[in-house]
């Protein structure tokens, strides 16, 4: 009877203790077990007035069944750079769809019967993000619930692990219980798109086809010579060809593709439009077409991007203008790109000249020469021209004149094109006019030169520099009593301190980029040197070229390294 007792007793007991031996059952992950997985980028969230507007537009889908990995490629050109990590508003973000869990979990309908944490901790998300709401426990497909959670689109990408454990109560044999399940998944991220190296392009040469195609300075002219010439070219699409080069001046290589000029808004250029596969040829030439703009005849900021598999290449901005009759707006055919040039004695300039269509493009294909002339009533004693290069001789006032003549099959065989006159003024002092002007344009408010060339300036008339002491017996041009001559001569009794006359004590904040080239044997070495240090100081971007065993603007002379000097001068302008 005891034993009966004993029995029953135990049997009780047994009883007693199923429900709590139930509740507490797990299920862990079946070693090996596969899920299907799915991965989505979304668009960012915009904000407006301080609130959020979800924007649930999904951008990238992959989805694999009964895998443990998937590969998730993606194309993201930007990235913010105080990313922290946080999954916030401004991240890249995709979003991670997991099920294929225990049937009995995925029956469960309610987000709160379920406790779901990725990598042991719970999933965290700003709320103000459009995709706050389709985390955690959700229905997944098609009445499937899983779980979905954030991942972070990086530059970079990456592989990571991912250990997912889902928590719930259900029922087993009619006694609950408490279900768990562990899944891991990888999740390799592949950002497809390519980073490149930013590097600087020049526009070599420039040339049309149907249309006159001209560069000066940052503007780009695209001249049509009257409303004739259509009628006689209607049916031939005009086109501009263009040489690039790199920053060196080496013919490019390797060019993939020529984007669309756009504008420094960000917008598509609109007037020129790449041709031709978008491709550079053998000679690093393409061609561009000209699309039809009516509202719009000048876009401003134009630059071009030419891209390589390693490097993306870009040019300085351009206006480009569009002028559609030449023959009535400018029937001289020419005019000069400056109307007044400022000359030290010795120093030579080559004026840009503006060449737009004249009328012989209306009958042949024209032969064209340009040459520079003295202006009428010009004293040639304060001027000379070689080679269409002016050369400043002695102090005063002169004119130049470009000339161009045409070759026309008509009656009189020849027709003969004079632009307006520009006028040339030679100063004799060696002080530097530039940085003064820039000084007074900066005072009156005007605006100021993209860019300063200073060759050998004389910025400091106190002569307080070491080179007027250490250099005199280098120096084969200049001596410290010549230059108390001129110094006299030009601004005696005045303050020599004078900002006016020593630009090296002025403001020069809000100057323009600044190349200053001096030989290392000239006296006045200490005037382009301390000028270059003032200029860095006051925030002004500033190169400072020393050549070696040079002297006072030996830019002039017929040696290599003026000629290298000069290159360098083209380069830094034309990165402007």
């Amino acid at each position: 009877m005891k034993r009966r007792i004993a029995l029953l007793a135990a049997l009780v007991l047994v009883l007693t203790l199923c429900p709590a031996l139930s509740a507490a059952s797990t299920k862990q992950e079946i070693s090996g077990k596969s899920y299907n997985i799915e991965v989505r980028s979304i668009d960012q969230v915009t904000s407006l007035n301080g609130k959020y507007t979800a924007l649930e537009t999904f951008k990238t889908t992959e989805r694999k069944k009964n895998v443990r990995k998937i590969r998730f490629a993606y194309d993201e050109t930007e990235e913010k750079a105080d990313i922290t990590g946080r999954f916030t508003t401004d991240a890249k973000i995709a979003l991670v769809r997991v099920d294929g869990f225990d049937s009995r979990l995925a029956a469960i309908t309610d987000p709160e019967q379920v406790v779901v944490t990725v990598n042991g901790q719970p999933i965290s998300v700003d709320s103000g993000a459009s995709y706050s709401d389709n985390v955690g426990w959700q229905n997944v497909h098609s009445g499937s619930y899983g779980v979905v959670f954030p991942v972070e689109l990086t530059r970079e990408g990456g592989k990571a692990t991912y250990e997912i454990q889902v928590t719930a109560e259900s029922t087993l044999d009619k006694m609950p219980c408490l279900l768990t399940e562990t899944a891991k998944i990888e999740v390799d991220l592949y950002n497809s798109h390519v980073y490149k190296t930013e590097r600087s392009a020049l526009i070599a040469y420039i040339q049309g086809k149907n249309v006159d195609v001209s560069i000066v300075n940052d503007r780009i002219y695209l001249d049509y010579p009257s409303q004739l010439y259509y009628q006689l070219y209607k049916d031939a699409e005009p086109e501009v060809v263009i040489t690039f080069s790199d920053a060196d001046g080496k013919a490019l290589s390797g060019v993939t593709r020529v984007n669309a000029p756009t504008c420094e808004d960000e917008t598509t250029g609109a007037i020129l439009v790449p041709a031709k596969n978008a491709k550079l040829n053998k000679s690093s030439a393409a061609t561009f077409s000209i699309a039809e703009n009516t509202t719009d005849k000048q876009r401003r900021g134009i630059s071009f991007v030419l891209e390589t598999g390693s490097s993306i290449y870009r040019t300085q901005e351009y206006t480009v203008v569009e002028r559609r009759d030449i023959a009535t707006d400018d029937p001289k055919g020419i005019v000069f790109a400056e109307t007044e040039k400022v000359l030290r004695v010795g120093e030579r300039y080559t004026p840009d000249v503006l060449q737009v269509c004249d009328g012989a493009r209306l009958y042949t294909t024209s032969t064209r020469k340009l040459t520079l002339l003295p202006g009428k009533d010009t004293d040639a004693r304060v001027i000379d021209v070689e080679e269409n290069t002016v050369i400043g001789v002695k102090p005063g006032v002169a004119y130049i004149t470009a000339r161009y003549v045409t070759d026309l099959p008509q009656p009189g065989g020849f027709v003969t094109y004079d632009t307006p006159s520009m006028k040339i003024i030679v100063r004799n002092e060696s002080s530097d006019v530039r940085t003064v002007l820039c000084r007074r344009l900066k005072a009156a408010g005007r605006r100021m030169p993209r860019a300063l060339l200073l060759m050998s300036p004389w910025t400091d008339m106190t002569m307080s520099g070491a080179s007027y002491r250490e250099r005199v017996e280098s120096d084969p041009m200049l001596t410290p009593e010549y230059i108390e001559a001129v110094r006299t001569a030009y601004a005696g009794g005045r303050d020599y301190a004078s900002p006016d006359l020593s630009p090296l004590f002025a403001d020069l904040t809000g100057f323009p980029p600044t190349l200053i080239q001096a030989g290392d044997h000239e006296i006045l070495y200490s005037d382009a040197e301390m000028l270059c240090h003032a200029l860095e100081r006051a925030g002004v971007p500033c190169r400072f070229e020393v050549s070696e065993g040079m002297w006072h603007v030996f830019q002039m002379f017929p040696l290599r390294k003026a000629a290298a000097a000069m290159e360098s001068v083209a380069r830094f302008l034309l990165e402007r």
